[in-house]
C-alpha cells in the first residue's frame, strides 16, 4: 500500500455494525462516549478487543463509530460522535492533537502538560503527557492501542520530539490483557529518561520516566504548585505526606519553611527526591526523608507539631465497590493530619477518587477535623488542572479536588 491509499483509509475501515439500547441512544445523544456491556443487543464475545464497530440504535440510527471492548464493563467508546465527519485515521488523529493543543494554548505557563486526556479530548483510552520534548503516552484500551503507529507518527510529525515513551505497564492494561512492557523510541539517543530535567512552579527536578508513577509528575496538580509557589511560609515546620516527586515540599522549602518531613512508602521515590533536594540547594538540616506507610506513621506524630501539612494520597475508591471504605478511608487520614496540626494550622488535603464527589469528600474533612477535636476554616478549593479538562457529560471526567483548611483549636485567634 502507498501513501496516498493509506491517507484515504476510511477512520474505521469496514467497520461491523453492533446494535444497542434505547438507553444507550439516549446518552450518546447528550454528548456521552461510553455504552456499557448490558447495553449491547449482539452477543458481545464475537466482537474482538479494539475491533471498529459501527452502533446502531432503535430503528438502525447510527450513533457513531467505536471500538469494542468486550472484556470491560465500557463495552464500546466512541472514536466519532453521530453526524461527525468521518475522516481518514491518520487525519483524525492530527486533527484531535491539534484541537488539543490549541484549546490548552491560552492556559499554558509551564512546558511540561496533558496533551491528550482521553475521553475529554475525543481519544477515548488517550493519555499524553508533554514534558518538553519528551512525549509519555499510556493507551489504556484495545482501541488506543489500535491506533498506536498512527498516534506516534502524529506525534513525531507535529512535534518533532527527542523520544516517546509508551507506559504500558499499567493496570488496566493488564486487566484486559494486553501487553505491560514500556516501550521507549527514541529519535535522540542522546536523551536519558531516567534522568530526564522537568521544571515546574520554577524548580528543575531529574525525572526517572522509566520507574515513575503514572506518566513521571503529577501535572494535574499543577494549580495547586501554583498556588504554594505564591505563599509564603516563613519559619514554619511541615510534612509532605505521600509526597512521591516531593514538588509540595520543596516548594515550601523555597518559600521559607524551616522544616520539611517528607513522607512515602517508596524507596525510590525518596532516593530521587534526595537527589532532587540537594541539586536545588536545600540543606539537610531542613528536612527529613521518612519511608513510611503514611496511615501508620501519623498516628506516631507528635499532637499539634506541624504548622502545614500536604496531603496527597492514592486513590482511595477504585469503584463503586469500595466506596464506603474509601471515604472511611479519608476521614482516618484526615482526622490524624487534623491532629498532627497546630493551631492556625494549614491542611491542603486532595481526594483523586471521581466516585467521590466534591462536596462528600469536604464533608468527610470537616467531620475529620471535628473528630480530632478542633474546627476548620475554608480558604481555598483545587481542582484539577486545565490541561485535564472536564467533559460535561461524563462526570468519570472529574476526578481531583482538592482543599486548603486552616485549623482553629480555640487558642491563637488567627485569622
Amino acid at each position: 500500500m502507498n501513501d496516498t491509499e493509506a491517507d484515504t483509509q476510511p477512520i474505521l475501515p469496514l467497520p461491523r455494525a453492533m446494535r444497542v439500547k434505547a438507553s444507550a441512544a439516549r446518552r450518546l445523544a447528550t454528548g456521552s462516549l461510553w455504552v456499557y456491556a448490558n447495553e449491547v443487543l449482539d452477543r458481545l464475545g464475537d466482537f474482538a478487543p479494539g475491533e471498529p464497530v459501527e452502533l446502531l440504535g432503535p430503528g438502525e440510527m447510527p450513533l457513531g463509530l467505536g471500538a469494542a471492548e468486550p472484556r470491560s464493563l465500557i463495552a464500546v467508546r466512541l472514536f466519532v460522535r453521530p453526524g461527525e465527519e468521518r475522516p481518514p485515521e491518520r487525519e483524525l488523529l492530527l486533527r484531535r492533537l491539534r484541537a488539543a493543543q490549541a484549546r490548552r494554548e491560552p492556559f499554558l505557563r509551564e512546558s511540561s502538560y496533558r496533551l491528550v486526556f482521553s475521553e475529554s479530548d475525543l481519544l477515548p483510552g488517550v493519555i499524553v503527557d508533554r514534558y518538553g520534548e519528551l512525549f509519555v503516552v499510556q493507551l489504556l484500551t484495545s482501541g488506543a492501542e489500535r491506533l498506536r503507529p498512527l498516534l506516534v507518527d502524529a506525534l513525531r510529525e507535529l512535534y518533532r520530539p527527542r523520544g516517546i515513551l509508551l507506559r504500558n505497564d499499567v493496570e488496566q492494561r493488564l486487566a484486559q490483557g494486553m501487553a505491560g512492557e514500556d516501550e521507549l523510541l527514541l529519535d535522540d539517543p542522546t536523551l536519558d529518561p531516567r534522568r530526564y530535567p522537568v521544571t515546574l512552579a520554577g524548580l528543575t527536578i531529574e525525572v526517572d520516566f522509566r520507574e515513575a508513577q503514572k506518566t513521571g509528575l503529577f501535572l494535574d496538580q499543577v494549580p495547586s504548585y501554583h498556588f504554594v509557589e505564591g505563599m509564603r511560609f516563613s519559619g514554619m515546620r511541615g510534612g509532605d505526606l505521600f509526597c512521591y516527586s516531593g514538588l509540595f515540599g520543596m516548594l515550601a522549602l523555597a518559600r521559607g519553611a524551616e522544616h520539611i518531613t517528607f513522607v512515602d512508602s517508596s524507596e525510590s521515590a525518596l532516593d530521587g527526591l534526595e537527589r532532587n533536594l540537594a541539586s536545588n540547594g536545600f540543606p539537610g538540616g531542613r528536612y527529613r526523608l521518612v519511608r513510611a506507610d503514611v496511615l501508620e506513621w501519623l498516628p506516631e506524630a507528635p499532637p499539634a507539631s506541624f504548622e502545614v501539612l500536604f496531603v496527597d494520597p492514592p486513590k482511595f475508591i477504585k469503584s463503586r465497590k469500595s466506596y464506603y471504605q474509601g471515604l472511611q478511608g479519608y476521614f482516618n487520614l484526615n482526622r490524624l493530619a487534623a491532629a498532627a496540626l497546630a493551631d492556625g494550622g494549614l491542611l491542603f488535603t486532595y481526594s483523586c477518587s471521581h466516585h467521590a464527589g466534591e462536596e462528600i469528600f469536604r464533608s468527610k474533612v470537616t467531620d475529620a477535623v471535628r473528630k480530632a477535636g478542633a474546627s476548620a476554616y475554608e480558604l481555598a478549593r483545587f481542582r484539577q488542572n486545565v490541561d485535564h479538562p472536564v467533559h460535561l457529560a461524563m462526570p468519570e471526567s472529574f476526578y481531583l479536588k482538592g482543599l486548603l483548611l486552616r485549623i482553629d483549636r480555640g487558642q491563637s485567634g488567627r485569622l
